[in-house]
């Protein structure tokens, strides 16, 4: 009779390829991780960018509205403040909402509008006189939005001009950097113009 011996032998590679595999599906998710946050934070920009849009033809419509009412009764005191004032250099001005909501107005302080006179309508002249302005942030139902908006009006001659330049630039309050942080926008500037009737 004979014995048989039998070997046994154990292979490991099967333990080598599980942590190859773990190790590769660490490194996908790591990717896929990188990918979700990246779409997170550009879901939030355009977020961010829709809302400033919204401000800015907001705020368009507001100044138009207030300028047309100027044009229609040019001898008031506010209307005469107004015309005077954008005759020289791009005038900023906060428009706002009054007690109504559809009636509009620009901020005064002291019976005199609040304003501030730039050199350029440009993201850097914002930026190197931000802190000149007034704070301007935008209200809803009285409770700060964390944006502002000024409506900046080009030089305007009565003589000749038939409609008025004008930039809504809206910011938000809380991103930082000169222009961008993190891919966030600081700044938005919407030009339009507005025709006189």
């Amino acid at each position: 009779m004979k014995n048989k011996i039998k070997y046994n032998s154990y292979e490991g590679m099967g333990f080598i390829e599980s942590l190859i595999a773990i190790m590769v599906v660490g490194v996908a998710s790591v990717v896929l991780m990188r990918i979700a946050a990246s779409t997170m934070s550009d879901a939030v920009e355009n977020e961010r960018i829709d809302k400033m849009t919204q401000y800015a033809v907001e705020g368009a419509n507001m100044a138009e509205n207030i300028v047309q009412e100027f044009y229609e009764y040019p001898t008031q005191g506010d209307a005469l403040s107004f015309f005077n004032t954008i005759a020289n250099g791009i005038q900023c001005f906060i428009p706002e909402t009054t007690g109504n909501p559809q009636v509009y107005q620009f901020k005064k302080y002291a019976e005199a509008f609040v304003t501030k006179q730039i050199p350029s309508l440009t993201i850097e002249s914002i930026n190197n006189h931000k802190d000149d302005f007034p704070r301007a942030e935008i209200m809803t139902n009285n409770v700060g939005s964390g944006f502002f908006r000024y409506a900046c009006f080009y030089p305007y001659t009565a003589s000749t001009d038939k409609q008025i330049n004008v930039g809504i630039v809206v910011g938000h309050l809380a991103s930082e950097g000169t222009y961008t942080a993190r891919r966030n926008v600081k700044h938005y500037i919407y030009s339009t113009v507005i025709p006189l009737r």
